[in-house]
C-alpha cells in the first residue's frame, strides 16, 4: 500500500487562500488581526483584536456572518 504523503501549510498561507475562494464565491471576507506588541524604547504594551476571535471574519452574499478559525 502507498504511504500517504503528509501536506504542510502555514497558517498564514492558508488564511490567505481561504479568503481568497470566499471572495471569488462573493462573500466579503477580510483577515481579522489580533495579538499585541511592546512599543520599543517604551514600557508601554499595545493589544489589537479581540484575544480568541477567529482568524477571517466576513459577510455572506445571503447576509450571514462568517467567522473561521484557521490553524496551520
Amino acid at each position: 500500500m502507498a504511504k500517504k504523503q503528509k501536506i504542510t501549510i502555514s497558517e498564514q498561507q492558508l488564511v490567505r487562500q481561504v479568503i481568497e475562494y470566499l471572495n471569488l464565491r462573493g462573500h466579503f471576507a477580510w483577515r481579522n488581526n489580533t495579538g499585541a506588541f511592546k512599543d520599543q524604547g517604551s514600557v508601554r504594551f499595545y493589544r489589537f483584536g479581540l484575544k480568541g476571535s477567529a482568524d477571517i471574519i466576513g459577510v455572506a452574499k445571503d447576509g450571514r456572518m462568517i467567522a473561521i478559525e484557521c490553524k496551520g
